[in-house]
């Protein structure tokens, strides 16, 4: 379970933290996304009031381009660092993981530059051992880690979400690989990446 807190204070984001954790218990992965908006010492005053809940991770928790700050963030914290959705080539992967800054690397397959310099990523994070856990983009996303070891989960959001369904609306029929059912996306097994665009959206 994954959910954003950038639009709230920090006692609020806590105070949620408390009460997912209590409603769904333990066994529950619970994540927080903070979208990079915390200043290093904000994130690492959270992080040790977080740590009691269990997150599985904590993602962006200071700005993308903030290297020292993850690296110094990563020392003291005991909750796993995830990031990687707003940076855009294998270099600044490299940075990351070289600096160990992460444990979890997060590269969407649309701001990297397509499959070919996600695979670069993905090659790179698994020489230094750690785990790949595309961002968004789960069309292209199921394909990837379904043929790559190493991956972990794919970042889903529904069809129907305000947010998002101007996306999902230029495709054909996407509810073969857009839906989730019992919490799997499956691969389809039509040619290319299997979704059809809408003929107005056909070049």
């Amino acid at each position: 379970m994954r959910g954003s807190l950038t639009a709230v204070s920090p006692e609020e984001a806590t105070e949620r933290i408390k009460a997912v954790r209590e409603a769904v218990g333990p066994d529950v992965k619970l994540m927080v996304d903070l979208n990079g908006t915390y200043d290093l010492n904000l994130a690492m005053r959270m992080c040790r009031k977080w740590e009691r809940y269990e997150l599985f991770w904590i993602e962006e928790p200071v700005h993308p381009d903030n290297l020292e700050g993850y690296k110094r963030l990563k020392r003291v914290c005991g909750i796993p660092i995830a990031a990687g959705e707003q940076h855009h080539t294998v270099y600044d992967f490299k940075l990351l993981l070289e600096s160990e800054a992460v444990d979890i690397v997060q590269p969407d397959v649309g701001h990297v530059g397509g499959i070919t310099e996600w695979l670069r990523v993905w090659a790179l994070a698994r020489a230094y051992g750690i785990p790949v856990s595309p961002h968004l983009m789960p069309i292209v996303s199921a394909h990837l880690v379904a043929a790559k070891p190493g991956t972990m989960w794919i970042e889903y959001t529904a069809p129907d979400n305000p947010l998002r369904s101007a996306i999902f609306d230029v495709f054909d029929e996407p509810k073969s690989i857009m839906y989730a059912r019992n919490g799997k996306v499956y691969v389809p097994e039509t040619p290319g990446i299997g979704i059809k665009l809408k003929p107005q959206h056909q070049l």
